[in-house]
């Protein structure tokens, strides 16, 4: 009977009891991406591609589909539906998929993985890391749907793909996973049960066919020891993953992954500390609602000192993608206050308000923009937005003000054991006066404490307005502020030479950038910050304390005396090329969101959106039609290997085999052990093509026969072949001819004399993965080298 008509038949218990498994196995991998997407949004991407992947297993073993034809559901369930899981902010009426829907879908299916990595959890806030689990989940259900529904003796590879799903959802989550043990001790007992369940029915299988098919016993050794290593490694990645559950602190690969984000492209914000505190003294920067009265405002913490500036560190491993909810990057439960930022006259990368943050929300005017160029370093405390802030920008903070620890504990405790990276072009002065400055004091907290006394009292305030008093911390500027008759300067120099000191003492000391507005949070309503609270301090990380500022600059009234002032016929300049204008935004990020379109309307035309259209739809027209051109390919490439084999009995065996492949793209069911005589039998009667039996006996006449057929007979018979071919062409349906044509029965396993076959060397248990039918078929032709007697020739 021809695979046509056979009717689907029901789901038997067998059949039922595998895709239950399969449920509970998958499910545990679903359950894994919880965490890193802090609940829902990852239980929702995965469990979506797990439904959907499941859904084109079934359909396609109940529809006996071959691989291409699942292969193209799946694409197409990965473009409609990946939409409303990962971008629905993209959708056309919040259903469709748009252009930019099926461009950036076809981008994340590879940079999703690395965004995951790169973004700090949870990732719900960010578009796009939900491609991962919607992926993982799509892919590893179908592969174990379908393994476990048409795979009889090696339905076990099902496991496979249920393991990589959660191995996935492990590698690219978090640290801590509170439901590990329970996952992991779940798939281990079902990966089990489900083993044994399936080898207890595969051995009655093997008893069925044990008559028919003597030589199976290496097979099933093959088989068996297949099956106790997938149940090892289902057993150890079970008990990997509970065993990591009790200490809370397993390996993930985020551990190992860079940030694409280089702070060399920002200034430190250091050389606009001058511009600040004397150019733009009174003008509002911006405006903060809800500091708490005494509370600083940090700009920027820099670490960094190369003899040009004190920066941000190279290293870039520390900062990652933050949202609108930042775990909190110190235990303990501080209170969390609110803030309210809007920005007026200040513009940069760096964000006003950072620290110890849990979380920030942009409000204003490209909003989307700022939030996906933010980064963030719970180290550092640091936080910028590569779009950068400007005029209108608005958002909201949520931020934990450490508290600041009593004298007593400071007097007891030790400097911590950070690293910082070592400064290079540190004047020699530095290290003469540090020891001088620190006298007698012997803890950390004292010498500290010594420094910024002796450097407050001795020195003198300058803005340079009035008095000599050039900006910049190069080491020539820190050399000459400390070696003249008197310490002239502003936060910039005494902040920058107390930290180069601390260094010489080896006390692990930072720069600090920031604001401290003199006015009282008793206003009522947003307190301005003007250019007049911009100051510079000196951080110092106690080892249980946290970090602890200094203040080494001398009060702003307390300036040099001016009687006699330092001669200025020529002075030097400024080593350090002029700050970047404050109003120019960097330029935004590669991945963003939205582009300049959507901030200048004039600048796209409607013919630009029109093609950005019709190529997107040509692109996904182009790789749905891949498929079918590659299996159009393979079988053109099969004639012509079969018509220019060496032996002309093989181009005869050929020819017949072209036919039989033909009729099995069609539907014909072959029999693995019929003779080309009865083959054309069959073929009779399935399909009226005349002659089949007639050419048959040709074929077995010229290949068995003792002489080599003549190139004549070789031509001879192919013409009758394509004749049979085109015959049975118009026997079928306009449908089913095209579904014949595209179809990869014929090329799956089979391998004929002569040729390589598009398969040859594919596992047996692998090539048949997507087979229409359950029998096992062996991988040579027909009957291709059986004598029409049943002997071998």
């Amino acid at each position: 009977m021809s695979a046509t008509g056979m009717s689907a038949p029901a789901p038997s218990r067998r059949q039922l009891v595998d895709l239950g498994a399969m449920a509970v196995l998958l499910g545990v991998g679903v359950l894994s991406f919880g965490p890193v997407f802090d609940g829902r949004a990852g239980y929702l991407a995965a469990g979506v591609g797990v439904l959907l992947g499941g859904a084109a297993a079934v359909l396609g073993a109940w529809r006996r589909w071959g691989f291409f034809a699942v292969a193209a559901l799946v694409l197409a369930a990965y473009f409609l539906a990946g939409g409303p899981v990962a971008l629905p902010d993209t959708l056309v009426a919040g259903v469709l998929p748009s252009a930019e829907t099926l461009h950036r879908l076809l981008m994340l299916s590879f940079q999703s993985w690395r965004d995951l990595l790169t973004v700090a959890p949870p990732a719900d806030a960010f578009a796009g890391p939900a491609v991962v689990p919607f992926l993982s989940g799509l892919l590893a259900s179908v592969l174990a749907v379908s393994a476990a529904l048409r795979l009889r003796r090696w339905s076990l590879l099902a496991v496979l793909p249920a393991l990589a799903l959660l191995l996935v959802g492990i590698l690219w989550g978090v640290k801590q996973a509170p439901l590990a043990a329970v996952l992991g001790g779940l798939f281990t007992v079902v990966a089990l049960g489900w083993a044994a369940w399936r080898q207890g029915h595969r051995r009655e299988d093997d008893s069925a066919e044990i008559l028919q098919q003597p030589t199976l016993a290496q097979p099933r050794l093959q088989q068996g020891a297949l099956a106790a290593v997938l149940l090892a490694l289902a057993a150890l990645g079970g008990v990997g993953v509970a065993a990591a559950a009790p200490h809370q602190d397993r390996y993930v690969l985020r551990e190992d992954v860079t940030p694409p984000l280089d702070l060399r492209d920002y200034a430190t914000p250091l050389t606009l500390f001058r511009s600040f505190e004397r150019d733009r003294k009174k003008a509002v920067l911006f405006t903060v609602d809800g500091l708490p009265e005494g509370a600083r405002i940090r700009l920027a913490a820099l670490d960094t000192y190369d003899g040009n500036v004190f920066r941000v560190g190279d290293g870039s491993a520390g900062y990652r993608r933050v949202g609108t909810s930042i775990a909190p990057s110190q235990p303990g439960d501080l209170p969390v206050t609110s803030l309210s930022v809007d920005i007026d006259e200040y513009a940069g990368v760096w964000l006003p308000g950072s620290g110890d943050l849990r979380g920030v929300r942009f409000t204003g005017p490209e909003s989307s923009l700022l939030a996906d160029g933010l980064y963030y370093n719970p180290d550092t405390g640091n936080a910028l937005t590569t779009a950068g802030l400007r005029s209108g920008s608005a958002y909201d903070l949520e931020v934990a003000f450490p508290q600041l620890p009593g004298k007593a504990a400071l007097e007891r405790a030790s400097v911590a054991d950070v690293v910082l990276p070592e400064p290079t072009g540190v004047p020699d002065v530095v290290g003469k006066l540090a020891p001088e400055l620190v006298g007698k004091a012997e803890t950390p907290y004292d010498q500290l404490t010594a420094l910024a006394e002796q450097l407050r009292t001795q020195g003198f305030f300058s803005d340079g307005s009035r008095t000599s008093s050039r900006p910049g911390h190069t080491t020539e500027r820190i050399s000459t502020f400390l070696s003249g008759t008197q310490l002239v300067g502003d936060d910039e120099q005494y902040a920058v030479a107390m930290a180069l000191m601390a260094r010489h003492l080896h006390l692990p000391a930072r720069v600090v950038m920031g604001f401290v507005p003199e006015a009282s949070q008793a206003l009522d309503g947003p307190l301005p910050v003007t250019g007049a609270d911009a100051r510079v301090w000196v951080e110092v990380d106690f080892a249980g304390l946290g970090w602890v500022p200094f203040d080494p600059t001398p009060e702003r009234d307390k300036t040099p005396d001016t009687k006699a002032p330092r001669p200025q016929d020529d002075p030097q300049p400024e080593v350090l090329p002029p700050p970047d204008p404050p109003r120019e935004p960097p330029a935004p990020p590669l991945d963003s969101a939205e582009d300049d379109r959507d901030r200048d309307p004039d600048a796209a035309h409607p013919w630009v959106i029109v093609v950005i259209w019709v190529a997107g739809g040509l692109g996904v027209l182009l790789l749905a039609a891949l498929p079918l051109v590659l299996v159009a390919w393979a079988k053109r490439r099969r004639r012509r290997r079969r018509l220019a084999a060496e032996r002309p009995a093989d181009r005869v065996s050929g020819a017949w085999d072209e036919v039989v492949d033909h009729a099995v793209d069609a539907g014909f069911t072959r029999s693995p052990v019929a003779t080309r005589h009865e083959t054309a039998g069959l073929l009779a009667q399935t399909y009226p093509v005349a002659g089949s039996v007639a050419v048959a006996d040709r074929v077995d006449r010229s290949v068995f026969g003792g002489l080599d057929p003549s190139p004549d007979e070789v031509d001879a018979v192919w013409s009758e072949v394509d004749r049979m071919r085109g015959e049975l062409g118009a026997g079928l349906t306009r449908s089913r001819r095209w579904r014949a044509r595209y179809s990869t029965r014929s090329l799956r396993g089979r391998r004929t004399p002569g040729r390589g076959g598009w398969a040859r060397g594919l596992p047996t248990h692998v090539a048949g993965l997507f087979r229409r039918t359950a029998t096992r078929r062996r991988p040579s032709g027909d009957n291709a080298g059986v004598d029409p007697r049943g002997g071998r020739r």
